[in-house]
């Protein structure tokens, strides 16, 4: 029996290769805190709140004298820095000068709204004059100046959007945000490892982390997807890798697969690197190979952990793995050439306890791609068995499975489906007020000969239709700025081969950065029906059979496939591995 344990654990990549390839397997335990972070709703963003987050950060720092002296002076030192950083960058920011007749903009406001902005006083200094700005900045919404309409304030408005210091100012309260924010994070963290070191029992320490994150059990989708999907008692689910005691494991795991958060060395990050609060997570990972000792250990993170600050970022990964006395090879793989038509390069670092298992270790590399994209969509009517054992569905059995019911793509002009403006027409209150229209219903209403022409009666939603972009949506897809012209659109829908799947597509970016599927291909691009992918199709195209429930939402299920593992890559590293 193969004993599996993973961090960041994700929907289980590893644990999906291991079902799919059939081998006798057990799931030691599982850790993922689903992207829920405790302390980012106290992110401070302006000059008072800054100053009080300083305070407050060097209270819970003294805290860590009882605990754990060292992390206290460490901890103490980069309050200093920060400090010192805080106190220059204001100084700059009090020298700018802004010239705004702010007393009678907020008489205005006082006028028009008396409750918001009665106990609003006029500033006294250029600080407090910056800090009322910034206020008026965000409240001045479009809706709201519509309401108001005062010519005074939506100039006011349209000024302080075009100012280039108060640009400056944001810029750097938001840098100085984000620093503070990370202080402030592993300085809680810091408290709640020290406190955990100080129990004894394990049992103990499972209580003391539910405790922190009771709030927040529901808001875990990481964790419905996984325990919807694997055999693992709650109790072997952890929260947080930083209070994860790896010794309650040693001996017990096999196979230990993870890495840690990649935006800090993703193109698409700000690239801290292990500067960064999720690039510190690194480290976990080491610690826990070190405590858990595994007999082999499976590290994945994106390719530009490689050239990150010149390469200096893997130099220093690449010492931490030497020092843990494992025999380790590391590999750059991508999953075009595993049988998956997705173009994703990730870096593979796989080690080994036995230096003897190293030495006889062996993958294949280079399998042949013989399905493309078109391959793996729903509206495709021969869905196929792209690899050993993966469990697609008949297009026949589709009605067994009501989710991914959708209308055949291919005839999508046809007459029977609805144009927009006849939707808008069957949708609209009046109609359905009325009964005349009627959608999903249970008791048809009374049919009408006439029915095709004037738009009454019964009609039927298909759950597909959503993924079809708007026309303004596409708009923005095809071309989304003046400046910003995309060469080429044709290349970049229907791909042969996916883009890398991301976890923000739920937000669908431009067509040269998420995959678009485009219908009815002879008539010119912008009258095409053109949608996104189905997180179905999302799922296969990182290796999960169609027998993985999506128990999540939309937003959520491409966050989780776009964080993923390709099944199919660690598929051919655990053939290498069960040889042994």
């Amino acid at each position: 029996m193969l004993k599996i344990a993973t961090i960041f654990s994700g929907i289980g990549a590893v644990e999906q290769a291991a079902l799919r390839l059939n081998i006798n397997h057990k799931i030691i335990f599982a850790c993922d805190n689903g992207g829920v972070n405790l302390y980012k709703k106290n992110r401070p963003y302006y000059l008072d709140e800054i100053i009080k987050k300083l305070v407050e950060i060097e209270k819970n720092i003294n805290i860590l004298i009882e605990y754990d002296k060292k992390s206290y002076l460490d901890l103490k030192k980069d309050l200093a820095k920060l400090d010192e950083k805080v106190k220059n960058d204001l100084k700059v920011i009090s020298k700018l000068n802004f010239e705004y007749n702010i007393e009678e903009s907020l008489n205005l406001l006082k006028e028009i709204k008396p409750k918001k902005f009665r106990n609003i006083e006029f500033p006294k200094n250029n600080f407090e004059k910056i800090l009322i700005l910034l206020n008026l900045k965000n409240y001045l919404t479009n809706t709201l100046l519509n309401s108001f309409n005062s010519e005074l304030l939506s100039n006011l408005k349209t000024n302080l959007n075009m100012d280039n210091s108060l640009k400056e100012v944001l810029n750097t309260l938001k840098s100085l945000s984000s620093e503070i924010y990370r202080l402030d994070e592993i300085v809680n963290t810091q408290i709640n490892i020290s406190k955990l070191s100080k129990m004894s029992s394990y049992k103990e320490k499972k209580a003391y982390v539910n405790k922190i994150y009771q709030n927040y059990q529901n808001k875990n989708f990481v964790k419905k997807s996984y325990l919807s999907n694997y055999d693992l008692n709650e109790k072997d689910f952890h929260w947080n890798v930083s209070y994860l005691d790896g010794t309650e494991y040693k001996g017990k795991v096999d196979l230990f697969v993870g890495g840690s958060p990649c935006q800090s060395f993703s193109i698409a990050g700000k690239r801290k690197g292990l500067e960064d609060t999720r690039g510190t997570l690194f480290y976990e990972f080491i610690r826990l190979v070190k405590e858990i000792e595994p007999r082999f250990f499976i590290y994945e993170n994106v390719k530009g952990l490689l050239s990150h600050d010149d390469g200096k970022t893997w130099k220093i990964v690449k010492e931490c793995f030497d020092e843990l006395g494992y025999n380790y090879t590391d590999k750059i793989l991508n999953s075009k050439y595993f049988g998956i038509p997705q173009n994703r390069e990730r870096i593979f670092v796989i080690g080994f306890k036995n230096k003897d298992d190293f030495k006889k270790f062996s993958m294949n590399e280079n399998k042949e791609l013989t399905h493309l994209l078109k391959d793996f969509l729903l509206d495709n009517n021969n869905l196929f068995v792209p690899n050993e054992n993966i469990n697609f569905i008949n297009y026949e059995e589709k009605y067994k499975y009501p989710n991914l019911s959708h209308i055949s793509f291919e005839n999508w002009r046809d007459s029977l489906l609805l144009k927009d403006i006849q939707k808008k027409f069957v949708t609209s209150k009046e109609k359905q007020r009325k009964r005349y229209t009627q959608i999903n219903g249970d008791i048809m209403l009374t049919q009408r000969a006439c029915q095709q022409y004037n738009l009454h009666g019964d009609f039927i939603e298909y759950n597909m239709n959503k993924y079809f972009l708007s026309e303004k949506v596409k708009k923005y897809i095809l071309n989304p700025l003046p400046y910003y012209e995309i060469k080429n659109v044709e290349n970049h829908l229907n791909c042969d081969i996916a883009k890398t799947l991301v976890a923000t597509s739920a937000k669908m970016h431009r067509v040269n950065i998420d995959n678009y599927i485009s219908y009815g291909n002879e008539v010119p691009l912008n009258k095409r029906k053109i949608r996104r992918l189905h997180p179905r199709e999302c799922f296969r195209l990182m290796g999960f059979c169609d027998s993985f429930k999506i128990v999540v939402s939309d937003t959520q299920a491409y966050h989780q496939a776009g964080n993923s593992i390709v099944v199919d890559v660690l598929i051919e590293i655990l053939k290498g591995i069960l040889k042994l």
